[in-house]
């Protein structure tokens, strides 16, 4: 698992990109939010995530909040 910053979410699109702490962007989706609503995820949140690489980039396949509001 690493950890990052929700950098963007699209609520409509569900979709969204997180910084890691190593300063990697990582695309994720709605269904790889887990543990918490979708509904309450916000730009600035700090999140762990488990990162699949692919030849397209990077991708969140699990996301956790780290924080909770």
């Amino acid at each position: 698992m690493s950890n990052g910053t929700v950098r963007w979410f699209n609520r409509t699109i569900g979709a969204g990109f997180i910084r890691t702490d190593a300063g990697e962007n990582v695309l994720f989706l709605n269904n790889a939010i887990k543990e918490f609503d979708p509904q309450g995820i916000k730009e600035g949140m700090r999140v762990s995530l488990d990162i699949l690489e692919s030849r397209d980039g990077f991708t969140a396949v699990i996301v956790k909040a780290l924080e909770w509001s």
